[in-house]
């Protein structure tokens, strides 16, 4: 079974290294730029999860993440957000996050975990 991995991200330095570090796993990823088209896009095929680059899209406070956050949530599927080292108001509970920076075993073992898959050690 291949698991499908929808990543929304404005592109950039956080996309091409997640890339990079999933390349190994033989997961696809797919990348969309707004929630949008995340939403629009699992809704046709659903992914086994989605990342959720949420620093670049300007949210900064629980409100604004409350907004994001609901539309993750009718996808309905495990979310992973990479989030900032200075994003101490998000909730703890709502989704598996992983801070910014971040090393790519962490990366992959947050995923595999969320797939539901344990790692394996060609992957790392």
């Amino acid at each position: 079974m291949v698991h499908r991995i929808l990543m929304v991200s404005r592109g950039g330095t956080v996309s091409a290294m997640v890339r990079a570090a999933l390349v190994t796993t033989q997961l696809e990823l797919e990348t969309v730029g707004d929630i949008t088209a995340l939403v629009q896009a699992s809704l046709s095929t659903p992914p086994s999860m989605v990342i959720a680059d949420i620093g670049h899209f300007g949210i900064q406070d629980l409100s604004s993440f409350d907004a994001f956050s609901l539309e993750l949530r009718t996808i309905g599927v495990p979310a992973l957000l990479l989030t900032p080292r200075n994003a101490a108001w998000l909730p703890e509970a709502t989704f598996s996050q992983l801070r910014k920076p971040f090393l790519t075993q962490a990366l992959i073992e947050a995923v595999y975990s969320l797939i539901g898959r344990s790692v394996e050690p060609s992957a790392l």
